[in-house]
Parts: structure tokens; sequence; C-alpha cells
């Protein structure tokens, strides 16, 4: 059971809002710059969406500030053997050496490997490697980048 134990005054923590559980540990608050501290998982049941203004940490991370996805719908032409096809991706805002986090269709074939970078400003390039000793078509599918920002 949590009972609502909202501040009025701002006490040492600086809490503007707290939600205890019946034990009086903090399991829920917000403090004066409206940063959220939640002890538990924070979920959403059915079809809500958890939405951040700010920024979002993961246990002692960098905070991620923001984030940008790049997806691309190609049919890849046949791969030869030990080569690698490439092709690009517009996206706003990523910066030269940005890290990023690649996905390739679930139906890949095996003896392919992806990866995803940003060759110049504003472009990501997605390189698909053939690592067998024969050629490759792989099926059309969906690639997808993301950059999140911190």
């Amino acid at each position: 059971a949590f009972t609502l134990a909202p501040t009025v005054n701002l006490d040492a923590d600086d809490l503007v809002f707290e939600v205890n559980d019946s034990a009086g540990v903090s399991q829920f608050s917000v403090d004066e710059d409206g940063d959220i501290f939640s002890r538990n998982d924070i979920t959403s049941t059915g079809t809500g969406n958890v939405i951040v203004g700010g920024g979002l940490r993961v246990g002692g991370g960098t905070f991620i500030t923001d984030s940008l996805r790049c997806t691309l719908t190609v049919d890849v032409a046949s791969i030869g053997a030990a080569a690698c096809a490439e092709t690009t991706c517009g996206l706003s805002g990523v910066p030269v050496d940005s890290p990023l986090a690649c996905t390739f269709p679930p139906a890949i074939a095996a003896g392919l490997a992806l990866s995803c970078f940003v060759s110049a400003a504003d472009t990501i390039t997605f390189r698909l490697c053939n690592v067998t000793a024969l050629p490759i078509d792989p099926a059309n599918g969906v690639y997808v980048a993301r950059h999140f920002e911190g």
C-alpha cells in the first residue's frame, strides 16, 4: 500500500512530491527541478506511453536527452562471397562519429553481418556484409539505426 506524502515546504532533499510505502520508504518522488526518481520500475499498461520531456537516466548512467531514428525499407541486391553492400539514410541532427544502434529484419539470412555508422553529417550508412564463401540474396526488409543523445 502506498500513501501520498506531498511536500508543500521544500525539505532538505528539495522534494516537491513524494509517494512512500507503508514503511515510510520513498518509492517515487519529484524534486524542485522536475527530476523524477523511482525506486521501482515505471511501467505502462495497455496502450499508454512513458513520455519524458527532459532527460532519462537508467541506473547511474548518462542522461539520454533525445532519440533519433532512421528507418530504411530496402531490397538489397545479391551480395557476393566475402563482400559488402552499402546504402545510406538521411538523419538530420546526427554528428559524425556518433554511436548508433542498428537492427535488421528478423528474417535475415545466416552469414550476413550488419553495421551502421555516421558517414557524414546527417547521413547514416548501413553496411551489410556476406561472411560466407557463397553469394547471398537478402530478402527485402526494414533496417533501423537509432542514435541516443545525452
